[in-house]
């Protein structure tokens, strides 16, 4: 049993794949491709296209799904004192991880994920720790997501960071206060590009975003 599918369109003509010959261990595919509804059918070599192929010896069920875990935590404390506690004025790291410990992955660019800070709290909207880092950290995991979270500016629509004062509309621009804060801002969304990576069998695959506080 063969499942095929044509992975390249490398002229103007569509094209789809046909069995040409085939045995109890073999099997052969060609592409017909056709030009203006004629009958011409051929392939340049110049244009070969390439194909992904899976054959199986049976009929079997794969039960392929993905299996997200997302865990908020609080990082470090910065109180000013070094009493370490929630104290007015001191700042406050939260790391939010998310992990697939599915055999397969969620769909391309479908991981988002939100986050409703406490009323008490203010984001830190300057770099995190480098020049153009941005308010968020993003962090692969021990192994790799596959994930990647590109932040360009507080304004830009394009990059994988957005700020909320509702949590329902994400096109709000903060704003830095003198403390380096927005308070205004009561949600922030990060949604990752690409396919979030499966648990091949070494574990789960996992990131993780950081950001600061003040509390205020």
């Amino acid at each position: 049993m063969v499942v095929a599918k044509k992975r390249t369109r490398n002229s103007n003509d569509g094209g789809w794949f046909r069995s040409c010959s085939g045995a109890a261990t073999t099997v052969g595919l060609r592409v017909d491709e056709d030009t203006d509804q004629d009958s011409e059918r051929r392939i340049d070599a110049v244009d070969a296209e390439s194909a992904a192929i899976i054959a199986f010896s049976r009929e079997f069920h794969a039960n392929l799904r993905p299996n997200l875990t997302i865990t908020k935590r609080t990082g470090t404390f910065d109180d000013k004192l070094g009493s370490d506690k929630a104290l007015p004025g001191g700042s406050v790291e939260y790391i939010v991880e998310v992990s697939n410990a599915g055999n397969a992955p969620p769909d391309l660019a479908s991981v988002t994920v939100t986050d409703a800070l406490p009323p008490r709290l203010a984001l830190v909207i300057t770099d995190f720790e480098n020049p153009g880092d941005g308010p968020v950290q993003f962090m692969d995991g021990t192994l790799a997501s596959g994930l990647s979270c590109n932040f360009s500016t507080l304004e830009s629509t394009l990059d994988c960071i957005d700020f909320s004062t509702d949590g329902v509309n994400f096109g709000y621009v903060p704003t830095k206060a003198g403390n380096g804060t927005d308070p205004a801002v009561t949600h922030i969304r990060i949604a990752p590009a690409g396919f979030m990576a499966a648990d091949r069998g070494s574990g789960p695959t996992s990131f993780s975003r950081r950001l600061r506080a003040v509390i205020r």
